[in-house]
């Protein structure tokens, strides 16, 4: 007869072949930590000239993820929307984090709806879950790209879910 130890050899052979075929995080690059440095943007015409259509609809994009996650969030907490507060907020933000050489940004539908349906109420839980995930990268960096992309990918689409008001 077959043991239950060969059994579970058999069965544990199989799940790791399983999940070395899991996409990780890691998979698509090394997470760096880079220590922010103050440095002054670099403008040359010629470089500009062939970038500022791609600058302007990443700045239209963030735009409007930025908007559409405020109004889903004020429509359900009943909550005033400034469109005008909202785009000075997000464009004050990329101006200065360019001296940083930061990557643009915008708002997180997900960060900020999973705020929401957590109860936060003010903007300190925004500030609070910003540090929690730079002092998570610090500190745990080399664990976070043995994240399966699958699960990030779930958690995306619980956030949508979430912000749909049927």
């Amino acid at each position: 007869g077959v043991s239950p130890s060969h059994v579970m050899g058999i069965f544990d052979q199989e799940l790791g072949e399983l999940l070395q075929k899991v996409a990780l995080i890691g998979d698509f690059g090394n997470l760096h930590i880079v220590k922010p440095k103050f440095l002054m943007p670099f403008f040359d015409m010629r470089i500009m000239s062939g970038i500022i259509p791609i600058a302007f609809a990443v700045a239209l994009l963030g735009v409007l993820e930025s908007t559409s996650t405020s109004k889903s969030i004020a429509a359900k907490t009943g909550g005033n929307f400034s469109v005008n507060q909202e785009i000075l907020g997000l464009g004050m933000g990329n101006f200065f984090s360019s001296f940083l050489g930061a990557m643009p940004s915008s708002g997180s539908p997900s960060r900020s709806t999973l705020n929401y349906t957590s109860g936060a109420k003010t903007r300190f839980s925004s500030m609070m879950s910003g540090l929690f995930v730079a002092a998570i990268l610090v500190i745990m960096g080399p664990l976070v790209t043995h994240i399966p992309l699958a699960s990030l990918a779930a958690l995306l689409l619980v956030t949508a879910v979430e912000m749909v008001d049927v």
